[in-house]
């Protein structure tokens, strides 16, 4: 879906996120942009935006990454991959509204308690497997695998 190009909430969110969207914390940040929870106006659930300044996709393979990645999760629905829900485009930002993963990065986690039980290692390298197998299935390759890209639900 592509939202209106109307400005709202003083950032440059499209008017259609802004007006079903209340805007929270930065919960990340990358080459591109950043990312930052939402709450749905009106069920309250919250979000996750992800944030791309249209400035830092000036050369083409960039763009044309973020439009692959669009569609690749526009197309896929796996329980240990995250979700898009829409996106919305304004002037100077993509803003892709995803499922929110409450408990941040393996990489995050792993600095703050340097080990994980071997019951938890199991699941999450499960879980991991599943997800990777689910993508090949469809001939899906992941390209960016690091600790950073692995979010923690619980």
């Amino acid at each position: 879906k592509a939202g209106g190009t109307g400005v709202g909430e003083g950032i440059g969110m499209p008017v259609g996120l802004s007006e079903l969207y209340k805007l929270g914390k930065a919960i990340g940040e990358g080459a591109f942009g950043f990312v930052r929870v939402a709450q749905q106006r009106l069920s309250r659930e919250l979000i996750a935006v992800k944030t791309f300044e249209k400035v830092r996709l000036r050369d083409s393979s960039s763009r044309r990454r973020l439009e692959n990645e669009i569609r690749v999760l526009q197309r896929i629905r796996h329980p240990h991959i995250v979700r898009l829900y829409e996106v919305f485009e304004s002037p100077k930002r993509i803003h892709l509204c995803m499922e929110h993963v409450a408990h941040g990065t393996l990489h995050r986690h792993l600095t703050l308690h340097k080990k994980l039980p071997e019951g938890e290692v199991r699941r999450l390298v499960r879980q991991l497997v599943g997800a990777l197998s689910y993508l090949h299935s469809r001939s899906i390759a992941h390209r960016d695998i690091k600790l950073e890209n692995v979010l923690l639900d619980e």
